[in-house]
């Protein structure tokens, strides 16, 4: 974890480095050359030039040249800010760790003028894809097309009108493509990539999100799938999110759009210098990692377990393709709920995702 945490703070520092050079140099004062070429009778008519100006502009009304006041660059002058950043995540994990690192690499980047207070929330139902952190920043924490359906679905009648009238409601199913169960979406480095892409080239898709979000990181869990070996689907006693388990989940660190369009702009550039597509991609790896090393001990520790009945899901299991029939149709649900919802052909943009993913994957 200390490797990890370093290699981020690198990453981080890097960032912030290179986006400082970009416009830390400064050009040659022209008019220090001025100054050497300069005669005294050209001295004599630029002090001519410039007293008729200094008259001119004295005889123009006061109301006529004032102009609104532009955004002051100097931190002294744009204020600090200091932001709650909530996670379920103690700092011990971790992935607490490497947050409470990337809240520490915000302050850096601004010189200290603004701060996240890294704040874990003890009731994880607060951190559910129905969230409005208002004014805080925070990481959404664990969303997927699995945890959608069971309330899209099967919520009462109050929880699932709570779900629907939620602002950030239509922002976020169309992401949750990529955690599609048994749909060919395993590695989540590459799903990363694709959410990431979508976001700066698709405007439609971008603009759901935009709605409510400003987007800071974003990252996908690499999927592990178990079952319960006893069951297969049946519309009676089959539930996906408890009889499957270890699926990819969409992790959002960010802020309401409100929120963001309130810090100045200088602050904002910062701040995106030391988040966006690499440091999403830093966390992706971590969980991928995660999941090949955990694969390898569930295969044996999983029917050992007091959960004895659960075995990884893989293509050797025998009813495999009973669990891959359900998920088909899974799928054709969602793609009718998310074209629902978003007035986007779902199927063509599930087709499309596809595609971008075999793509990426085969890098």
């Amino acid at each position: 974890m200390k490797k990890f945490i370093a290699l981020l703070l690198a990453g981080l520092m890097l960032v912030s480095a290179l986006g400082g050079c970009a416009g830390g140099s400064s050009a040659p004062d022209p008019a220090s050359g001025q100054k050497q070429a300069e005669t005294s009778s050209e001295k004599s008519e630029a002090a001519e030039s410039k007293a008729q100006e200094t008259s001119e502009q004295a005889s123009v009304p006061e109301e006529a040249s004032e102009e609104a006041p532009e955004e002051s660059s100097e931190p002294e002058e744009l204020g600090d800010f200091e932001y709650r950043f909530l996670t379920i995540y103690p700092e011990e994990y971790e992935i607490g760790a490497a947050l409470k690192a990337y809240c520490d690499a915000v302050e850096t980047a601004t010189d200290g003028h603004v701060k996240f207070i890294y704040e874990r929330i003890q009731d994880p139902a607060m951190m559910d894809s129905a969230i409005d952190f208002g004014d805080a920043f925070g990481m959404m924490s664990g969303f997927n097309a699995v945890k959608r359906y069971m309330y899209y679905h099967q919520a009462s009648e109050e929880e699932y009108k709570k779900i629907l009238d939620a602002p950030n409601y239509e922002s976020l199913i169309l992401p949750e493509v990529v955690t599609l169960p048994l749909q060919g979406f395993d590695d989540g480095v590459a799903m990363t990539n694709v959410l990431w892409d979508l976001y700066e080239k698709d405007s439609a898709y971008a603009s759901l999100i935009d709605e409510f979000y400003k987007p800071l990181i974003v990252f996908v869990s690499s999927p592990l799938y178990y079952a319960d070996e006893r069951l297969t689907p049946d519309v009676d006693v089959f539930q996906p999110e408890r009889d499957v388990r270890g699926g990819a989940f969409i992790y959002l660190v960010c802020c309401t759009n409100d929120l963001w369009e309130r810090l100045p702009a200088a602050y904002q550039e910062k701040i995106e210098a030391v988040s966006g597509r690499e440091i999403s991609l830093t966390f992706a790896q971590m969980f991928k990692d995660s999941r090949d090393q955990n694969a390898e001990e569930w295969a044996v520790s999983l029917p050992e377990s007091w959960h004895g009945q659960y075995v990884l899901l893989n293509p050797e299991n025998d009813n495999y393709a009973d669990y891959q029939n359900y998920f088909d149709a899974f799928t054709a649900d969602w793609i009718k709920d998310a074209a629902e919802v978003t007035e986007v052909d779902a199927e063509a943009f599930l087709a499309k995702v596809k595609e971008m993913y075999a793509a990426e994957a085969s890098k």
